[in-house]
Formats: structure tokens, sequence, C-alpha cells
């Protein structure tokens, strides 16, 4: 009895070599997308509604003076708001002059296995909306909401630069098809994506 197996290396490193450089295509295209979910979604944050007039009639809802801090049970302290106002509040940005709002900056950077897109505001007002806050505002961090609207879609697009560019190739290597080598790729690459703060 005769037992033998065939390999076929070669066809492998061919395939292997056209679908990594494939990536780097898809990590553009992926990039461009995420660039898009992570501005639309600043713009939607920094377009609360209210003017400096009607926020003074208000009360002036941000000031410090409304925030106070609550004792519970377990001793854990809580934030307490005398007034909410808007939506998402008070991280949410109203817009006066428009200048943060239209500040809003994306940077692309790529490394061997991941791709980093970073957010960043570079407007004057930028560096008091924190989540420190300051002497007589309280915290409001736009970034957060940002955040955390944005992780699933961001998620997303970069779980799909692998099939894409196992897709992208096409079936001109004979035997070794996306779907046998799919599982490879996703195993083999890790492509993270990293959000940056305002700066």
């Amino acid at each position: 009895m005769r037992f033998s197996a065939q390999q076929n290396y070669d066809e492998y490193a061919i395939t292997c070599n056209v679908r990594a450089k494939n990536i780097v295509g898809t990590q553009k295209a992926a990039a461009k997308r995420i660039e898009g979910v992570l501005l639309e979604r600043a713009d939607w944050w920094s377009s609360g509604p209210y003017s400096l007039r009607v926020l003074a009639k208000m009360g002036h809802p941000y000031a410090r003076r409304r925030m106070s801090l609550k004792t519970g049970r377990t001793g854990r302290k809580t934030k307490v708001y005398a007034m909410r106002v808007g939506q998402k509040f008070p991280n949410r940005i109203n817009v006066q002059s428009g200048d943060f709002r239209n500040s809003w900056k994306t940077r692309v950077s790529r490394g061997p296995n991941k791709l980093i897109v970073e957010l960043s505001n570079d407007s004057e007002h930028a560096k008091y909306l924190t989540k420190a806050g300051t002497s007589k505002m309280v915290p409001r961090n736009p970034l957060a909401g940002i955040m955390r609207e944005s992780r699933k879609k961001v998620f997303d697009i970069e779980r799909q630069v692998i099939p894409d560019a196992v897709r992208g190739s096409g079936r001109a290597f004979g035997s070794i098809t996306p779907g046998r080598l799919r599982k490879a790729f996703v195993t083999g690459w890790r492509v993270g994506t990293a959000i940056g703060g305002i700066g």
C-alpha cells in the first residue's frame, strides 16, 4: 500500500502575495469610509440647537453651579445636574460661531498590520470641551459620544478589509479560492483601528 499527498506550496505563495498586496488597496478604501463615519458623527455632536441667548434665558445650564455631587448608599459619588437641556446633554455642543464644528479633521496612518484613523479638533474651544471641564463649566466630552456611536460602524468596516482583499484577487490561482484562504487571512493579518482624541 502506498500513501501520497500533493502539496501546492508555490500556488499558495503566489496567491498569498497577490492577496497581501490587495490588502493595501482595501485598507485605503476602508480608511476613507471610516473618516466619513467619524466626521459625520463629529458634525452631529457639534450641531446642538441652542444659541447663547437661549442658554442665558435657561440660566446657563452648563455652569458648574448647576452641578452637584450626590453620595449614594455605597459611598460612590455621582454628578447631578439641576437642569438637563437638549439631546445627549451635556456632551452635545451647541453651535455658536461654528468654529468648533468646522475644525474637525481626520488623519490616516498605516503600519504593516494596522490602520489608524485619528479624529482631532484644533479649535480654540476644543481644550475646554473635555471630561475634566473648566472651573466654570461642567465636564463636556463630545469625543466620548462620537466614539461610542461610531464604534460599531468602524468595526464593521475594519472587519471587511480581509474579505474584500480576498475577493478582489479573484479566482485566477486554481484550487486556492477566496473561501479557502479567508480563514488563513483572518488569523494571519490583524487589522486594527484606533481613534485619536481632541488635540
